[in-house]
């Protein structure tokens, strides 16, 4: 159902991939399968991201043909090379097992949807919903931005420390042990109470 094409770029995983596809049309309650030349690039753990994230982009489930990465799985888990063989063997005798150095068999969906991974681009999530990403390239800027936006989402307020704006110095307040305490005195709490004791 959804064709993956090309190769993701540096740094991208399961999770820019699966938000790359939140919002995408037609997935809400259908089965989708993942498919194309791209999936060969995408690591074991990259798929079972994308598989297990499957109510976060709206489908009932996710899943991914069975291909020589499920077979590396199998190998690395322990299985025999008897088992991995009768496995392989099955599944190409049923036309189930993908091999992209082979040609593939036109399949037959309710619907297509086509992700180029190369467009995919590495984020960051949150800090609270998963749509809530910033762009990597983004964040030194979000991040600035925060320090200096009103205590809440997505703000830190850092003239809250000794009652000044001090961004030059924020570098030496980071490594500052008591840098928490300031912050929460300043009612900042909300913010950090979950990482300070």
């Amino acid at each position: 159902m959804i064709d993956g094409l090309g190769v993701a770029g540096w740094g991208v995983g399961g999770i820019e991939v699966e938000a790359a596809m939140l919002g995408q049309h037609g997935v809400v309650g259908k089965f989708v399968e993942f498919y194309g030349e791209g999936m060969s690039e995408l690591s074991l753990a990259d798929r079972a991201t994308i598989a297990n994230m499957s109510p976060e982009y709206g489908a009932t489930m996710g899943f991914f043909p069975v291909d020589h990465v499920t077979l590396q799985y199998l190998q690395l888990t322990g299985r025999s090379d008897e088992n991995i063989a009768m496995i392989e063997s099955y599944l190409r005798a049923n036309k189930m097992f993908v091999d992209y150095n082979e040609p593939q068999i036109d399949k037959v969906y309710s619907s297509y949807l086509e992700l180029k991974l190369e467009e995919v681009e590495p984020c960051i999530s949150g800090p609270k919903r998963p749509h809530d990403r910033v762009p990597l390239k983004e964040m030194k800027a979000d991040w600035h931005a925060c320090l200096d936006n009103k205590v809440g989402f997505k703000g830190f307020l850092t003239d809250r420390i000794n009652n000044q704006h001090s961004p030059s110095s924020w570098g030496v307040y980071v490594v500052e042990p008591q840098l928490g305490y300031k912050l929460i005195k300043g009612g900042s709490w909300k913010c950090l109470g979950e990482y300070i004791n």
